[in-house]
């Protein structure tokens, strides 16, 4: 008697598979308040409901806004008149394009 679930035997052909019917569409779009919403629901470590990929500009905004939000937050952390100075504030890039720089090289 075998078992019903036990692995096929290494000689069997494969199962061939159907191609698909239609033709691979393209991604769908999401709105700008859709990938918020879904950023916000990862945040909370629950799985995001969205399967399209965001345009250029979408993907721009996602990464500009909270950072934009941080830096205002935290200019309000300073009171009085505050100067920026920006060879600290870039250093922390020095690491990132390297590290982008030698993962490129491969």
């Amino acid at each position: 008697m075998t078992d019903p679930q036990s692995d096929p035997p290494l000689d069997a052909a494969p199962v061939e598979t159907a191609p698909p019917s239609h033709p691979s569409q393209p991604a769908a779009r999401a709105s700008f308040w859709r990938w918020i919403g879904e950023g916000l629901r990862a945040a909370f470590l629950l799985p995001p409901r969205i399967d399209a990929s965001p345009t250029p500009w979408q993907l721009l905004i996602l990464v500009l806004v909270p950072g934009l939000l941080a830096l205002g937050v935290a200019r309000l952390q300073i009171e009085g008149p505050a100067s920026f100075h920006p060879l600290p504030a870039l250093q922390s890039f020095w690491a990132t394009a390297l590290s982008c720089g030698s993962a490129g090289g491969r």
